[in-house]
């Protein structure tokens, strides 16, 4: 006699035989509704009506300057896309979150492994997009705050707080030396004092 602890349970099959049967006629399909609640920094994609047991993606879509975190509602997890057979009806939210520089972010071409490059600025490590520091190509690790499209403040263990913009990038105002230097490497051009600083 098989064990039925052994026996192989079909469970899409078991929803979908118990539907059946909540419905007045088991020819007709039952039907799924997915709700998508509308939310602050982006879009969910894959709302709609779906037959039971059909296999649906649900997709969280983030606007410029936001990252997506989470969902919400009757789903969970982590993962931007969500792919399953669709059982019961569902609500669903996300949960997106500001980027803090978004754009040295999205401007970016990505090179993988959080590396960038941003014509302008050059190569540059991101671990972390929720966060300001990152690893640059020349000056080593950096704090990055972006004032607009075009204008920023960096902070280096080496050269304190430094303002530029896009289109005189690398000459920096500097807070310590209260001037404008050159950045080149691991030295800087003074210009109050004209001389090269190593």
């Amino acid at each position: 006699m098989e064990d039925l602890y052994d026996r192989e349970i079909d469970h899409e099959d078991i929803a979908l035989r118990y539907a059946k049967m909540k419905n007045e006629n088991p020819e007709d399909p039952i039907f799924y509704t997915v709700v998508v609640e509308a939310v602050e920094g982006g879009e969910i994609l894959g709302g709609g009506e779906y037959t039971a047991g059909e296999e649906i993606t649900i997709s969280a879509v983030p606007d410029d300057g936001y990252q997506f975190v989470r969902w919400a509602g009757d789903l969970n997890g982590t993962e931007d896309t969500k792919t399953f057979s669709i059982q019961e009806n569902l609500t669903v939210g996300v949960v997106f979150k500001v980027l803090k520089n978004p754009y040295f972010w999205e401007q970016a071409t990505d090179l993988g492994q959080g590396w960038k490059l941003l014509d302008w600025f050059g190569y540059y490590y991101l671990p972390n997009p929720s966060n300001c520091w990152i690893y640059h190509s020349l000056f080593g690790w950096i704090y990055l705050i972006e004032i607009s499209n075009s204008s920023f403040w960096l902070y280096s263990d080496e050269y304190g707080w430094l303002w530029s913009r896009k289109d005189i990038f690398p000459i920096f105002y500097s807070t310590d030396k209260t001037g404008w230097i050159y950045l080149e490497n691991e030295r800087y051009y003074d210009y109050s004092k004209r001389v090269w600083v190593d």
